[in-house]
């Protein structure tokens, strides 16, 4: 190799070296940073830049391939805001499924919210709501994590779990309402609780084998609220679009529905 060949070599790795940095492929070195970093690529609808983001280490084939679906998702969404947050108070740490045991690799630090017009995911709907991204400091900078490390492994394939999704929204109303949701599932050998509160819409995903129950309340005058709880994209339960004049409650009881 001559010298105008090992310099043109050592021009061109520099030169991808710079290209690098410039797309941020060096970790973030703040929380804001990241933040920065997660608003251009929902900008752009850069599914490769997005998923530079997060933390690797550790993390299994499955939950990798899992990374660009879910940018695709949300880029289908308008998000108006792109912020910094605490780790919510009722923030899951690992959750278990088909018996296994997953976590974060990271410790989480905080989270980036993404905040969007409710009407930009379904046209009936008023108000907004936000999808909330897990962060983490590892020993190089700020990533974005995913629960994806394997913590213990007692696979239950005979019962696995599925992809629930709980979907509450409200239409017809001049001014969002405040929704609350409470619900309960099967997650492993656990039943797990939680309870969520959000103006105008709100969206709950997880692993589980099942939900045992779902109780939405509206807060608000008048408009319409509807429940819907699907696994892995198939219905289980729609309550239509049920009139809060009439009623501010809507319920789901899986032992109920069994019945009928």
């Amino acid at each position: 190799m001559n010298s105008k060949t090992i310099l043109a070599f050592i021009n061109l790795i520099a030169a991808l070296v710079f290209l690098s940095r410039a797309n941020g492929a060096e970790p973030a070195s703040s929380p804001e940073q990241l933040r920065s970093r997660v608003e251009m690529a929902f900008k752009t609808k850069d599914t490769n830049a997005f998923a530079a983001l997060f933390n690797s280490n550790g993390m299994s084939d499955e939950t990798k391939t899992q990374i660009p679906m879910m940018a695709s998702m949300i880029f289908k969404s308008k998000v108006t805001n792109v912020v910094v947050q605490p780790v919510p108070a009722n923030f899951q740490n690992a959750f278990i499924r088909n018996g296994i045991t997953y976590t974060f690799n990271l410790p989480v630090t905080g989270v980036i919210a993404l905040q969007y017009g409710a009407a930009q995911l379904q046209t009936s709907v008023v108000g907004g709501g936000q999808v909330t991204l897990p962060y983490g400091k590892g020993p190089d900078g700020y990533y974005l994590v995913l629960q994806g490390k394997k913590t213990s492994d007692q696979s239950n394939p005979s019962h696995p779990d599925k992809m629930i999704n709980i979907l509450v929204t409200a239409s017809g109303w001049k001014t969002p309402p405040l929704l609350s949701v409470d619900y309960a599932y099967f997650g492993g050998a656990n039943e797990i609780k939680s309870h969520s509160v959000h103006q105008g819409i709100i969206s709950e995903n997880f692993w589980g084998r099942s939900v045992e129950y779902c109780n939405v309340k509206t807060t608000g005058a008048s408009g319409t609220t509807r429940l819907r709880i699907k696994a892995n994209g198939v219905d289980v339960f729609d309550s239509g679009e049920v009139d809060v004049e009439k009623t501010k409650e809507i319920h789901f009881d899986a032992n109920q529905s069994k019945s009928h």
